[in-house]
């Protein structure tokens, strides 16, 4: 099986009140109107902030399984429904339905500010940044349309329909690089937005993750698409990094949060361990 996995890195909701109710009654504070803006794009008011930016690290993921099909959590699409063009992100971004939600359950102070407001601009922004330019994507880059935003139940919630931002600059495979035929040919995710994964099961093990027989991380360089990762070694990192225990680890992956440590994306680092 593979996965694509559309990483939105951390969205950045920034409140901004503009009018505010006089009253503590929390069924008529709830009808709050909530213009969403995109930063970079949309002209951002500079006062009226309310409290801290609010940080949403989301991702998309979906596997394709070798029985001819996508799955994400409990959505199932098979390859017939996109006309067997897996390389299609559109087809596949329409077949599923409806919008995706992340939540963000607000702090008791920030939520009586929130349902005593009568207007309220919520800005939009990303952490993504270009590799060509380091500037910030904007969040129309990694959704079809504006995204929605509602509050309720001390809750604030952030919907919208994400792109999936496959490789398209040239017709590469995965064929290509392994050297190796493969009965589906499946897309690479442009590594500026995501990542793929790929997992590899015994067909006895029923999809028993327990009994798989490894897997790996879909390193892709954009710029030379056959390169490999330069990966460290234990010995190597002893001297790029204060690690407690190092001793105790045989690979680098099995380290806590080495992506963060070196401050590389985690597909750059080399396989999974097999099972």
């Amino acid at each position: 099986m593979m996965k694509i996995e559309g990483v939105y890195k951390i969205i950045i909701l920034i409140l901004i009140a503009t009018g505010v109710f006089l009253i503590n009654n929390y069924v008529k504070a709830q009808e709050i109107n909530i213009e969403v803006l995109i930063d970079g794009v949309d002209d951002v008011p500079k006062v009226g902030r309310i409290g801290e930016p609010i940080k949403l690290e989301e991702y998309i993921e979906m596997w394709h399984s070798s029985g001819g099909y996508w799955i994400y959590e409990d959505i199932i699409i098979h390859d017939a429904k996109l006309n067997s063009n897996l390389f299609n992100e559109d087809a596949l971004a329409s077949a599923i339905k409806g919008e995706f939600a992340f939540e963000y359950e607000l702090n008791s102070e920030l939520c009586e500010k929130l349902i005593k407001t009568k207007n309220l601009k919520v800005v939009c922004s990303t952490t993504l940044k270009d590799p060509v330019t380091g500037e910030y994507k904007a969040i129309n880059d990694i959704f079809y349309e504006k995204p929605s935003i509602e509050l309720k139940n001390g809750k604030i919630y952030f919907k919208g329909k994400p792109k999936l931002n496959f490789y398209k600059k040239e017709r590469i495979t995965f064929e290509d690089i392994i050297d190796d035929v493969l009965e589906v040919q499946i897309p690479f995710v442009d590594p500026d937005y995501g990542m793929n994964l790929y997992a590899i099961w015994s067909r006895k093990s029923g999809g028993n993750k327990s009994v798989g027989l490894g897997g790996a991380w879909g390193y892709f360089n954009k710029d030379d698409i056959f390169a490999t990762p330069n990966v460290p070694t234990i010995d190597e990192i002893k001297h790029l990094a204060d690690i407690p225990d190092i001793e105790n680890y045989s690979h680098i992956l099995d380290i806590p949060n080495i992506d963060k440590i070196l401050e590389r994306p985690i597909q750059e680092l080399g396989a999974i361990a097999p099972s």
